[in-house]
């Protein structure tokens, strides 16, 4: 499973699967995809906004947007095109805008096409 933790203040020592031990100090991302451990420097503000209804993308992929607005809003989002979850995007949400809203803004461009069915998104490349 693909697991993404950023810290905020302390330090913590995290170890993965494949036995590789990391110290995590604030404003480290730590990142864990098919057995790579990966840590970087990142802005923490992007990633806790969400607690106060303000949410910051910058130079996200659809991929990881989508993984964050699940979490967020408790539904399924499915990227049907493996080519454009790589598509980034610098967008952020200030005024507490909901889902639909959300996705609006991310397909500006008209280059998506959304789908809602229940409790599951599909997003596909216009062609």
């Amino acid at each position: 499973q693909d697991v993404s933790v950023v810290l905020v203040s302390g330090k913590v020592n995290v170890r993965t699967d494949n036995r590789v031990e990391s110290v995590l100090k604030p404003s480290d991302r730590l990142t864990y995809e098919k057995g790579t451990t990966d840590i970087k420097k990142v802005n923490v503000e992007n990633y806790i906004s969400w607690k106060d209804g303000y949410y910051h993308f910058a130079d996200n992929s659809l991929k990881e947007i989508a993984a964050e607005l699940e979490r967020i809003f408790n539904v399924r989002i499915k990227i049907e095109d493996d080519d454009i979850e790589k598509y980034r995007y610098h967008i952020s949400f200030v005024n507490h805008e909901v889902l639909p809203d959300m996705l609006d803004a991310i397909n500006n461009d008209k280059k998506l096409i959304i789908t809602y069915n229940k409790d599951t998104i599909e997003i596909r490349k216009r062609r």
